[in-house]
C-alpha cells in the first residue's frame, strides 16, 4: 500500500473539518483575547458557534475558549457549565478537564474564605486557551 506523504494532506483534512471561516474566526478570537479585548473575542467565538459550517472540532474549541472568557468576565458558574458541556461532548478534552478542575478549586477556596470570614487570594487563576487547529 502506498502512503501519500505531503504536507498538504493534513491542511486539507483540517480545512474539511473546520471550514476556512471557522478557522479564521477562531484565530481572530485568540488575537482579541491576547490583546485583552474580551468582548471582541467572545463575539468571534459566538460567530463560530452560530456558523452553519462549523463542525464538532471548532464548536468544542470555541466553547472551551468561551468558558475562559466567561470566567475572566466574572461568570464562573457559566464557565463551569460550558466546560461541563465540552466534556460531555468530548470526554477526553484534557484542557476542559484542567480548566474545570481549576475553576472548582477556585470556587472552593472562595467559599472557604467567605465561610471563615478571611480575605484570601480571590484572583482568578489562569485558564488554558485552545488554539484553532492549523489550516
Amino acid at each position: 500500500m502506498h502512503r501519500l506523504r505531503t504536507p498538504l494532506l493534513p491542511a486539507l483534512i483540517a480545512l474539511c473539518l473546520l471550514g476556512p471561516v471557522a478557522a479564521e474566526t477562531l484565530t481572530e478570537a485568540k488575537n482579541a483575547h491576547t490583546r485583552g479585548e474580551l468582548a471582541a473575542a467572545r463575539a468571534a467565538l459566538d460567530a463560530v458557534l452560530a456558523s452553519t459550517e462549523a463542525s464538532a472540532v471548532p464548536v468544542r474549541v470555541a466553547n472551551q475558549n468561551l468558558a475562559v472568557i466567561k470566567a475572566q468576565q466574572g461568570d464562573v458558574d457559566g464557565a463551569i457549565a460550558t466546560l461541563e458541556w465540552v466534556i460531555a461532548s468530548d470526554p477526553i478534552a484534557a484542557a476542559a478537564f484542567a480548566n474545570l478542575k481549576t475553576l472548582r478549586a477556585f470556587q472552593a477556596a472562595t467559599s472557604i474564605s467567605a465561610a471563615l470570614g478571611t480575605t484570601g487570594d480571590t484572583a482568578l487563576p489562569t485558564l488554558s486557551w485552545l488554539d484553532a487547529p492549523d489550516v
